[in-house]
């Protein structure tokens, strides 16, 4: 698995010998697992036996005799049991080539989470810098059979991957190896040996051997097996030739045997049931010296890790701080250089301006300079006009004009100076901002550059490294629950190729889907004595063989008499039931409370603030305190009658029988037809003894409910047997208890075990055919009742979400009824609002109209046919085509009909 090692061994080297010198080199201390394998001459996977010699065994005559190292024997639990770092990782080693080849089923979902911690195991932590897409390539992640089930590709799947190895953060390899192995443990076919058996009737089927007992699967299936053995329960094995032979530790019970296609196969068999045998009684007694040496050295080394990992673990959380901190000094540094720079830049366009400015001031400067002149020259020629009186008309209106001029002149300087002033000043201010904001910054860059320098980021570090009170956060381990599993299986679902199914993986969703699991399955099949397993071990058959033995018993009516008195004799003996739920009432002290929708009322009246979800779970505790719980508590209204002198068989609900016909014995024999009555009444039932009257009784009721004769196995011919057995066990523990002082309790427990058997065959006919189920409660005349319904869930979650959902349905038509009062209450007042309005209309309208008489009369003209005439026939005779020439101001067509 994991590499080569080569070794010189002689010709009188044992297997032993071998063995120790391979399990020395590698440091292996637990050995009673593993084992050398190898192919024999013919083709077959043997194990190297170690009391013999190596080359005495029928190894291939090669130059190298090649051997595995494989564990021949599995753990119960790997977390309780393997001790060494060694052993766990040989075993992760060969589970997880056993799952990715595909010795194991392994579903999608499943499969997926196997290879995160797969990849946490070979390459540690996840680091989103390093493994990037694609870098998996190279990496076995999945069997074939899920690749190439699901419409993804080859980088997809190493996303969802990459997604659940991120979860194991901090895991350890040994973890994340010991974390893979308690999930594979949990798959049906791990650690199970398969070996082809045949039975004493010849069916086909698989034994499974492994940690925990044997096992009897279908030929088709190895997933669920039918019948199981544990370890406990076994005595003795032995083999004969191809003839296998268990014996049980239930003396009543008969030897478990079964039939191996070759004897070598038995060989290996009892190998392996001899030493998962040892192991499984060896886990249920103290340790030896030797172990418990080995796991105290293991847990000395595990702590020994643990506190390195511990402080490995700080270092890295503290150089992970450190360099974030260091991160974000460098990205405080870029910004601030983006600053400087953006500073420097603002700096050069202020100085720009405030040359631009200075280039204002002076041309602001010479604007003034050459205004002051042409006022003075202004002033000079005022003076000349007012000194020279005795001028001409022509100079003096030539110097009136020049006057003018010059004054439109000086206000057209005047305004553009104000301009200038008021842009310098303008200036002046975004310079003086801008000085302001750069020693701002200034500032500010000197402060940062004296808290980043480089003593205090050292010091920073160091402090960090070796604080010993530093919190590491640690990612929980049992990270995968069953909602996120059903989560990921949702979504390989929507991508899964239908085509691509294979039978196992029916089979695994069909065991999904009834709820049913690993350890569920082995309770299952375990239920029960050892006899009664064994029967339907021998009872396992093929289809036809089925046919053929229901077609021989309806032939003899004897056989099938026999037949089911065997059947009836086996459910007699089941294990004690334990009745649950059948007669329980928890009373209620408060009155009020006796109402079943107390709870849910009073959440109804919660208030509506932050506490209303404190309150709700508080009201579902108090709520399970005081319920009851209610089902069935009598399921034949017959059981326990007291019987009268003068009672009958009919009075305990068995049927009536003719007393002179034939015993079932002797019902199929064609000469007592013809025999004459003498001879008749030898053979009939009213002259044989009580059990034939009752096996008369236990006939009719079973064929009062028989679908066809090959039905033998049905849950109405089951629920008739036990039916017949109750009502007959009634009346002799009514008639023994005539005859002695008290009835006997050996009967009356067998009784009331028949009764709650009889219970479950009912609930199960009534969940599978309602109409079977009222047929034969009508037939056989048995008083179920079927309790009421559970009204809502009953966990704490889903009742207060399902309250929640109620009080929020219940606000909502709330608030509805609210806004419709509202609606209908504005549309009132709106309405009499428009109809003041509209009488108002109206009213003008009249006057109007009234006003426009008087005029046209005073005119002398009529004013019928003007204005305010309301003509309802015309325009019902207008036609959609008028109707829009005249709404879109069109010629107004003549109406030719007469108005009344």
């Amino acid at each position: 698995m994991d590499a080569e090692l080569e070794f010189a061994i002689q010709s009188t080297t044992t297997g032993k010998q071998l063995y120790d010198q391979v399990v020395k080199t590698i440091g292996l201390r637990e050995v009673w697992y593993f084992g050398l394998l190898y192919t024999d001459s013919k083709g077959y996977p043997t194990w190297l036996k170690l009391n013999k010699k190596v080359t005495s065994q029928d190894v291939k005559k090669e130059p190298t005799l090649q051997f595995k190292f494989r564990a021949k024997f599995y753990p119960e639990d790997v977390a309780e049991e393997i001790i060494q770092e060694i052993t766990l990782r040989l075993f992760y080693l060969q589970v997880k080539e056993a799952i990715l080849s595909e010795e194991v089923y392994c579903p999608a979902e499943t499969s997926v989470l196997l290879a995160s911690y797969a990849m946490q195991s070979k390459y540690g932590d996840f680091a989103p810098d390093t493994h990037k897409a694609g870098c998996l390539a190279s990496d076995r992640l999945l069997p074939q059979r899920v690749s190439g089930q699901y419409k993804l590709s080859t980088e997809e799947w190493e996303k969802r991957i990459m997604v659940w190895w991120a979860d194991h953060k901090a895991m350890t390899r040994e973890t994340a190896m010991l974390e893979y192995l308690k999930l594979a443990q949990d798959l049906e076919m791990y650690g199970v040996n398969y070996f082809d058996i045949k039975n004493k009737k010849g069916t086909e089927l698989h034994l499974g051997v492994d940690a925990l007992g044997l096992n009897i699967y279908e030929k088709t299936d190895k997933l669920s097996p039918k019948v199981g053995f544990p370890w406990s329960e076994i005595r003795n094995i032995s083999f004969n030739d191809k003839k296998f032979v268990i014996k049980p530790i239930d003396k009543k019970a008969s030897d478990f045997v079964f039939y191996a296609p070759r004897l070598r196969i038995n060989k290996r068999i009892l190998a392996l049931c001899m030493g998962n045998h040892e192991l499984y009684m060896r886990r249920r007694k103290p340790d030896t010296i030797e172990v418990q040496q080995m796991k105290q050295q293991a847990e000395e080394e595990r702590q020994q890790k643990r506190l390195e990992q511990e402080r490995l673990s700080k270092e890295m959380s503290a150089r992970e701080a450190a360099e974030q901190k260091q991160k974000e000094y460098e990205e405080r540094m870029r910004r601030m250089q983006e600053d400087m720079e953006r500073a420097q830049q603002e700096l050069l366009a202020a100085q720009d301006t405030i040359r631009r400015l200075e280039q204002q001031l002076a041309d602001l400067q010479m604007a003034k300079q050459a205004l002051e002149s042409k006022e003075s020259e202004l002033l000079e020629l005022t003076r000349q006009l007012q000194s020279e009186k005795v001028m001409s008309e022509e100079e003096r209106e030539r110097l009136v004009v020049a006057i003018s001029e010059r004054e439109q002149a000086v206000a057209e300087m005047r305004s553009q100076v104000d301009a200038k002033t008021e842009e310098t000043y303008r200036l002046q201010q975004e310079v003086e901002m801008a000085r302001q904001r750069q020693q701002a910054e200034n500032h500010a860059r000197g402060g940062v550059r004296e808290h980043e320098g480089p003593d205090d980021l050292t010091n920073a570090h160091l402090e960090l490294t070796v604080d010993e009170e530093v919190n590491v956060p640690q990612t929980e381990l049992e990270r995968v629950t069953a909602t996120e599993k059903n989560m990921l299986t949702k979504e390989l679902d929507m991508v899964k190729d239908q085509q691509q199914v294979t039978d196992y993986d029916v089979l695994h969703m069909e065991n999904k889907r009834a709820g049913r699991d690993k350890y569920k399955t082995l309770r299952q099949i375990r239920g029960g004595n050892t006899k009664r397993r064994i029967d339907q071990y021998e009872n396992m058959c093929k289809p036809a063989m089925n046919k053929l033995i229901s077609a021989l018993t309806t032939d003899f009516g004897v056989a099938l008499a026999l037949q089911q008195r065997a059947a009836i004799h086996t459910t007699a003996e089941l294990s004690r039931a334990r009745r649950q739920f059948f007669n329980i009432h928890k009373k209620v002290s408060d009155p009020e409370r006796q109402d079943p929708e107390y709870f849910e009322k009073q959440a109804a009246k919660l208030a509506l603030d932050d506490h209303y979800i404190d309150a709700l779970q508080k009201l579902y505790t108090e709520k399970i305190g005081s319920e009851r719980d209610l089902n069935v508590k009598a399921d034949d209204s017959l059981v326990g009658r007291t019987g009268t002198p003068t009672s009958s068989p009919q009075d305990y609900g068995l049927p009536e029988v003719d007393l002179k016909a034939p015993r079932l014995a002797y019902a199929n024999v064609d000469e007592l037809t013809n025999a004459p009555e003498s001879v008749k009444r030898i053979f009939s039932i009213d002259h044989g003894q009580r059990r034939d009257l009752t096996d008369a009784w236990k006939q009719k009721l079973i064929q009062s409910v028989n679908k066809h004769k090959y039905d033998e196995s049905s849950l109405q011919m089951r629920i008739a047997w036990t039916t017949a057995l109750i009502r007959h066990w009634s009346i002799l523990v009514d008639e023994i208890a005539k005859k002695t002082p008290k009835k006997p309790t050996w009967l009356t427990h067998r009784l009331w075990l028949m009764v709650d058997y009889r219970r479950k065959l009912l609930r199960q006919l009534r969940e599978q055919d309602s109409e079977a189920f009222a047929e034969v409660i009508k037939t056989l005349k048995i008083a179920f009742h079927v309790p009421v319904e559970q009204v809502g869930p009953k966990t704490r979650k889903a009742w207060s979400e399902r309250q929640l959902r109620i009080r929020v349905d219940s606000e909502k038509e709330r608030r509805l009824k609210e806004l419709h009062e509202e609606l209908k209450k504005d549309r009132d007042q709106k309405m009499n609002a428009l109809d003041g309005k509209l009488k108002k209309l109206a009213d003008e309208e009249q006057a109007i109209k009234n006003r426009l008489e008087t005029i046209m009369e005073l005119e002398g003209k009529a004013t019928k046919n003007v204005v305010g005439v309301y003509q309802p026939h015309l325009i019902e005779n207008l036609s959609e085509t008028t109707m829009h020439a005249t709404l879109f101001g069109h010629r107004k067509p003549t109406l030719t009909a007469s108005h009344a």
